[in-house]
């Protein structure tokens, strides 16, 4: 889908740095397009998750990642596994596997609800 203004985002079901960046505006966190500090052991399975940055041992997690996980119901730990996803997959009603596949509908779900936002 075609954003309607220019602070809108692309619906394409791949996050990246414009989605993460659009997203921590709305939850108010350092804005630098990065979901930091993230397992990388989670990589692989989750392709559509393009922005993060993947560590093997990460530290304090990522504060988007937490509101998200506020948001959704998670337990918050700051660290985007598959109980955060599938909370997020169950928030933004769609199917609920706790992957992020390359597109996903979960994605186009998150970009869809952050273009609300403006």
């Amino acid at each position: 889908t075609w954003p309607d203004t220019e602070e809108a985002l692309f619906v394409d079901g791949w996050w990246g740095p414009k989605t993460t960046k659009r997203l921590q505006q709305i939850f108010g966190t350092p804005q630098d397009g990065l979901i930091s500090d993230q397992w990388s052991f989670w990589q692989e399975v989750n392709p559509g998750l393009v922005s993060a940055e993947w560590v093997d041992h990460p530290a304090d997690g990522s504060p988007l990642v937490r509101k998200i996980q506020e948001l959704v119901g998670a337990s918050v730990d700051g660290i985007i596994g598959p109980e955060t996803i599938r909370a997020m997959q169950v928030y933004f009603d769609t199917w609920a596997d706790g992957v992020i596949d390359g597109p996903s509908p979960l994605v186009c779900a998150i970009q869809a609800w952050a273009n609300e936002q403006i």
